[in-house]
């Protein structure tokens, strides 16, 4: 996990913890005790803001994983960024947001998601801001979901190995990785590409 967002842990201010502002269109109930965040929409298309460690690069952050639980008729959520390149949310879909879809059976399930596409797919630049939507519009008043963590990893076979809950310890090595990062850089694009595929 290379950055997170973890409502699993109690905070005498979850918003202020974890740095969330910017609410819009929603109201969120600190349920930690019990493992989760609660989210409720008071009108159409609710997010919120939240800033990232300045140090996290895009490449550190290719794939989203959230748990969550949603009956909602809104059946997808959206995720925006902010960057050092200057890409900010509201510019034209595909500069800087992704959509997935949600699984509405008021279960907890867990999402994998490629999220390279929020960041461009450009690596090295640091991340200022994300917006997360998590009921996309259309949206109506009381539609609610839970979320109980967002976490970022580095690459889907990270993703992967960690949701399986197999290991104590995980040692990621990729010889191609290696050979393309002492020749070219550790965060050239080829070193970087490998990397994404190991």
């Amino acid at each position: 996990v290379t950055f997170e967002y973890d409502f699993t842990k109690h905070y005498d201010s979850v918003t202020e913890s974890l740095g969330l502002n910017n609410l819009s269109g929603m109201t969120v109930t600190d349920l930690c005790d019990q493992g989760y965040l609660a989210i409720k929409a008071q009108q159409n298309d609710p997010f919120f803001a939240f800033g990232v460690n300045p140090t996290v690069t895009s490449n550190l952050m290719d794939h989203m994983v959230i748990k969550y639980r949603t009956e909602s008729t809104a059946k997808s959520g959206e995720l925006f960024a902010e960057r050092s390149d200057g890409v900010k949310w509201g510019q034209p879909y595909g500069k800087s947001n992704i959509i997935w879809d949600w699984q509405t059976d008021g279960e907890w399930n867990i999402e994998v998601i490629d999220a390279s596409a929020v960041w461009g797919n450009v690596y090295g630049v640091t991340l200022q801001n994300l917006r997360f939507d998590p009921l996309e519009k259309p949206t109506g008043a009381g539609e609610t979901i839970d979320v109980a963590y967002i976490r970022f990893f580095a690459n889907a076979k990270a993703a992967e190995l960690i949701l399986r809950d197999e290991h104590d310890f995980i040692l990621g090595y990729n010889g191609n990785y290696d050979s393309r990062m002492h020749r070219s850089g550790p965060e050239s694009y080829d070193a970087i590409s490998e990397l994404r595929a190991n």
